[in-house]
């Protein structure tokens, strides 16, 4: 008997209207995974979000996505999107904002939020860009911890990082942190169901743990409408 099983297709969509999508792409395309097969479009239209199985919000200017998302039905369908229970979303840096219950902060633009994490996130938490670096993180998930070769650390990328300042849901999972017993701890990776996100930049790390976890999210979500 043949016991080898076939690859589950799954079609990524990156939102490419504005920011550092193409680094996603990149790191996407670049991975080979055991059980998943997977294509990467990029979404520029509302209507492409229908044939995907997973969407990735990149980092970018969260007052220019807003804008982006007044167009014609897009804020509509992504919020429908985040609400499937077959499908997965992850966000990272402004993709966090855009996904957050609660947005504060400086900026004089008002964000425009599609929702579904149950957080409430401050805008430029470290200041400007000037403040931006590397930082080592703990990765707390077992499976990132897996798919990071079985370490838990990671070093980030912070480019005027969002910072998560409260946790609202009861069910939101804390990812990843940095920080120390002594300082402190600073949530900077949350997951609630089937939507979680960053406040960093994974895709210009030296490590595709993020994203072969975000595929094996997406692989689950949608082995549970078959």
């Amino acid at each position: 008997m043949d016991t080898k099983r076939s690859a589950m297709k799954l079609t990524i969509g990156v939102l490419a209207i504005q920011g550092g999508f193409s680094a996603h792409v990149e790191m996407l395309r670049s991975l080979s995974m055991e059980g998943i097969e997977a294509e990467v479009n990029l979404i520029r239209k509302s209507e492409q979000l229908d044939g995907i199985d997973g969407l990735i919000i990149p980092g970018g200017e969260s007052s220019v996505l807003s804008i982006h998302f007044s167009k014609g039905n897009l804020l509509e369908k992504l919020k429908s999107f985040v609400k499937n229970p077959n499908k997965f979303t992850w966000g990272t840096c402004a993709g966090l904002i855009v996904l957050s219950k609660q947005v504060e902060g400086e900026g004089k633009s008002v964000v425009t939020t599609i929702g579904g994490l149950d957080i409430t996130c401050e805008r430029n938490y470290s200041g400007r860009q000037i403040h931006s670096c590397e930082s080592s993180i703990q990765l707390l998930q077992p499976d990132l911890i897996n798919h990071n070769g079985g370490q838990e650390d990671f070093n980030g990328v912070f480019i005027r990082p969002p910072g998560i300042i409260s946790i609202d849901g009861s069910d939101v999972i804390i990812l990843s942190q940095r920080g120390s017993e002594e300082s402190g701890w600073e949530s900077n990776g949350v997951r609630q169901g089937n939507v979680m996100a960053c406040t960093f930049h994974p895709e210009l790390c030296n490590s595709s743990a993020w994203h072969k976890y975000f595929l094996q999210c997406t692989m689950e979500y949608k082995q549970q409408s078959s």
